[in-house]
């Protein structure tokens, strides 16, 4: 048996469901949400006898003796941004948060050093780089699409310009913004010359633009350790979806188990060796002739949709073999038995049943984010 510390969100229930699997087989779970820090958490780090860190707050106790060899942490998700009370005058919330921020940052460097991390606290902010991503990707042999990256007028202009008027413009990250009509979400978009703004927008805002790659159809590639399990997602059946397959939901677009290339498969291990990462979802393109062209890779990606929508590919299992070091991992088959569907119900439930709680310990307003 062994111990796992899952620094999470309150609302992920893909850790949920990894803890519930994890407790079905006899292991101890706990899950931290950092953002409970200080306002509904306890955390305190001592040296008396030997380094312990110990956290006390909604979701139960741990502790952790730093000469531990038991202990796997699945570095998540960490949040920081931090909730102290409202009874505290305004001056000194800003002092109790900033602080919080340095107190909880400040641990990370303890467990990374205490413990198996996956993946390991600064190869996963390394890795949130999309410039250092497509670096890497290239020394590691696969094909990326030219790119920029910038906010230089005259860079981007000129980029534009030099493909005929076609580009791909694309954000570092997905933003979502409420307007008068709605919900709004950041994509990536077909650019020409004429959809740019003036000068000072393109200054204000940084982003990736990129040669844009014809699609045969797109893959989502989960690195777990050594192991590929690569899925085929048909985004041009869509119109919506051609450009961006995020825009269509995956459950119209297909999931369907595929064969990664020799070459491809061991490029993507070499990436994720020179990254330090044991897990990362790779996003690739498959062009019509079929060449795969890498366009980034999310060190903690969702993973659990795609045997969500396709059952027989048994995402949970694959995590749950990587998170506990199986010496038989490696064969991209079911071990445990564990299933998604066998904990969606119970985790569904485990999550309104904290919700109600975490808002009124946290003093914020918990979504399921699913």
């Amino acid at each position: 048996m062994s111990n796992f510390l899952i620094a999470t969100a309150a609302n992920d229930i893909h850790a949920i469901i990894v803890a519930q699997a994890l407790r079905s087989l006899g292991h101890e779970c706990f899950r931290w949400m950092t953002s409970d820090f200080p306002s509904a958490q306890r955390c305190s780090v001592s040296y008396a006898g030997g380094a312990r860190f110990h956290i006390e707050g909604l979701d139960g106790s741990f502790t952790l003796d730093a000469d531990r060899a038991d202990l796997v942490f699945w570095n998540r998700r960490i949040i920081r941004e931090h909730f102290v009370s409202a009874e505290l005058p305004a001056a000194d919330r800003v002092i109790a948060a900033s602080q919080s921020k340095v107190f909880v940052q400040g641990l990370l460097p303890f467990l990374d050093r205490s413990c198996t991390c996956i993946n390991k606290i600064y190869a996963a902010e390394r890795a949130e780089s999309k410039p250092f991503q497509l670096m890497m990707a290239e020394k590691a042999g696969l094909a990326i699409p030219d790119t920029v990256v910038s906010n230089d007028p005259v860079v981007i202009r000129r980029f534009v310009e030099s493909a005929g008027g076609r580009r791909l413009a694309k954000p570092f990250s997905p933003t979502v913004w409420k307007g008068a009509d709605g919900d709004f979400v950041s994509r990536s978009a077909i650019v020409t010359p004429n959809d740019l703004p003036e000068d000072m927008f393109l200054q204000t805002c940084p982003m990736i633009f990129q040669s844009y790659v014809e699609k045969a159809y797109e893959v989502r590639v989960t690195c777990f350790g050594d192991l590929t399990v690569a899925v085929r997602l048909d985004s041009q059946v869509f119109e919506a979806s051609k450009v961006d397959w995020r825009a269509v939901s995956p459950t119209k677009l297909g999931v369907e188990h595929i064969e990664v290339p020799p070459a491809v498969r061991t490029a993507c291990r070499a990436l994720l060796d020179s990254m330090g990462l044991q897990f990362g979802c790779i996003d690739m393109i498959v062009t019509p002739d079929d060449d795969w062209v890498f366009l980034e890779i999310n060190q903690m990606g969702q993973f659990l949709w795609v045997e969500e929508i396709n059952p027989d590919v048994p995402m949970l299992d694959l995590f749950v073999q990587l998170l506990t070091g199986t010496t038989e991992f490696g064969d991209g088959k079911s071990k445990y038995g564990l299933r998604h569907q066998d904990f969606m119900a119970s985790a569904s439930a485990e999550l309104r049943r904290e919700q109600p709680l975490r808002a009124q310990k946290v003093g914020v307003n918990v979504v399921d984010d699913r």
